[in-house]
Order: C-alpha cells, then structure tokens, then sequence
C-alpha cells in the first residue's frame, strides 16, 4: 500500500513537472510598479504587471523559490529580482493560489524577463 501512494506521488510529481514546461504563462506584459522586500529573506519584492493572458493585470509576489530566467530556450541565463525594473517585458508563471481581487494577487513561481532585443522581432 505505501509502494502505490509513493508510486501514485512520485507520478503526479513527474507530471506535473513536464506539463508546466509547456504550459502558457499567466501573464505576459509590462511592469508598471516595483517594490523590493524591506529585509524579508523569503520575499524579495513585488510588482504590478500590466498585460494579456490569464489576466491583464496582477500584482506579484516573488520569494525565493521564485526562478527568474532572462530570456528563453539555450541562450537563457539565470536572473535575480534586481534585474527586473519599471518597464520590463515579462513572461510570468503563478504558483499556489490566486487572490482573485482586482488586479489579482498572486505569487511567481517562474518568471522570464524578455530581453529589450526579442521585444523587436
């Protein structure tokens, strides 16, 4: 019986793991306000993203299980919350639940910031 629960978990686990590689973002857009966290260790700021998808706009937690990528695919490299700034393109993946106010409230559990030169092509 515990083999099968284990068993059971460890597929959904996988499942799930290959489903969000091709899953759509929550939010595509523009950040339009930032605030980095005043010393909390676990939250390392928020932001308001204006754009389309899910929802067209949200304010965002990122903590530090959140993983910023910049840019896509082979040329991606690893990113940090100060890399993002008012104005930046976002692709934006929520994890955990969505506070369903107006604009929601929610929390990164992936973000890929788009370079300024994939914007133009």
């Amino acid at each position: 019986m515990i083999r099968c629960v284990a068993f059971m978990m460890l597929s959904l686990m996988l499942g799930c793991a290959f489903l969000s590689a091709d899953e759509k973002p929550s939010i595509t857009g523009i950040v339009q306000d930032i605030a980095t966290g005043k010393g909390d260790k676990v939250v390392a700021g928020r932001f308001l993203i204006h754009g389309q998808g899910d929802y067209d706009k949200a304010s965002v937690k990122v903590t530090d299980k959140t993983v910023i990528k910049i840019g896509e695919g082979k040329e991606a490299k690893e990113g940090k919350f100060s890399d993002i700034k008012k104005g930046s393109k976002l692709m934006v993946w929520f994890t955990g639940p969505v506070a369903e106010s107006y604009p929601v409230q929610a929390t990164a559990g992936k973000i890929v910031i788009v370079p300024a030169a994939e914007e133009k092509k």
